[in-house]
């Protein structure tokens, strides 16, 4: 799916009302201003940066030879298109689609951040800055989610070098001006940023879900065509560099490995085991400073029985088939009405919004 753009669309920005930055002397006077993209916040209490920039040239090049709108001063965007036109991203329309679902992020934007040509039925030129390509991956349980990301965090390696964690997100060359990849549990990810509507159902959906994003920039991006979801799995051959340990391993040197302190292991393992007075074995602050580490770190609540929170949790495999082996590329059909379907291009005279 589609997670995030960044970059420039050819539509009218002449008009768009942005901010401005201001340099002012030791007297107060103006020595130079420059403008700013303003955030703009949609319906879905989601928000986008919007400003207006030159295209580029080869914007300029393409659009005589294409048909394409390319006026001297242009659209620049930058969001999550996929929650700000249906109010989350668990799922939503593939890469793929991206051209069609930014025309219909432009012209969803609200007076007077609205080009005067948005509903020009004809198509714009394109310059893309940044994609983010996103897929999520069953692994049957947010425990196992959880255990992967550990996995991953020591024994993965990029060109970049190691990976890096920062809270329960594992990252590949983060700060990499051409590509980067990050995984995380799409599960808590949700329940910190729990959408407007539907949240419930889209909870039961996200359980034991593994997300792999994947971010391009330009100078990946310009060699390429149209892109496909399929493309997180080529640059996730590039990340396995490590040795994965893919024994099996007991539960006690698996607890040992978790990044807790010794009390909140020695929790963990009594909660393991059924301990029947560990809630009251504890004071009331170390028990939810324990709970709430143990949740983030492992995916487990210590506050529920082990019985219905705790899986058979076992190594999840690192390799490209095992991961495209359980990929979820469907929407259940009682999510349908949830999953934004970008605008066919013979009716873009009409809203985009749902």
């Amino acid at each position: 799916m589609l997670d995030w753009f960044t970059g420039i669309v050819g539509y009218d920005g002449s008009r768009l009302r942005v901010g401005r930055w201001v340099e002012l002397s030791a007297d107060g006077e103006i020595r130079r201003e420059w403008e700013r993209a303003v955030p703009v916040e949609g319906s879905y209490r989601s928000t986008l940066l919007v400003g207006r920039v030159g295209p580029t040239e080869d914007m300029r090049r393409a659009a005589p030879l294409l048909g394409l709108r390319c006026p001297p001063m242009s659209v620049w965007v930058s969001g999550n298109p996929t929650k700000w036109l249906q109010g989350h991203n668990v799922y939503g329309p593939s890469v793929t689609q991206l051209a069609p679902t930014i025309h219909d992020v432009i012209r969803s934007l609200p007076e007077p951040m609205r080009p005067g040509d948005a509903d020009d039925p004809r198509g714009a030129a394109f310059h893309r800055a940044r994609v983010d390509v996103a897929v999520s991956i069953a692994l049957g349980s947010d425990a196992l989610v959880h255990e992967w990301l550990g996995a991953a965090e020591h024994g993965t390696r990029s060109r970049h070098g190691r990976a890096q964690r920062s809270g329960s997100t594992v990252y590949w060359g983060q700060h990499s001006r051409r590509w980067s990849m990050k995984a995380y549990c799409k599960f808590c990810e949700l329940k910190d940023h729990p959408p407007a509507e539907s949240f419930d159902e889209l909870r039961l959906f996200a359980e034991g879900l593994l997300r792999l994003e994947l971010t391009l920039r330009t100078p990946e991006l310009k060699p390429r065509g149209t892109l496909e979801d399929e493309i997180v799995f080529e640059y996730w051959e590039k990340v396995v560099i490590g040795v994965i340990d893919q024994e099996p391993r007991s539960m006690g040197e698996r607890i040992a490995s978790y990044d807790l302190p010794t009390g909140a292991k020695v929790t963990l393992d009594a909660w393991l085991h059924g301990s029947p007075q560990l809630r009251g074995s504890l004071p009331d602050r170390t028990w939810y400073h324990y709970r709430r580490l143990i949740l983030e770190k492992v995916g487990v609540d210590i506050s529920l029985a082990p019985a219905k929170e705790t899986p058979s949790i076992k190594r999840a495999g690192f390799d490209v088939a095992f991961l495209r082996s359980r990929w979820v590329k469907e929407v259940p059909t009682h999510l349908q009405p949830t999953l934004f379907k970008p605008t066919r291009r013979q009716d873009r005279k009409y809203s985009a919004r749902p």
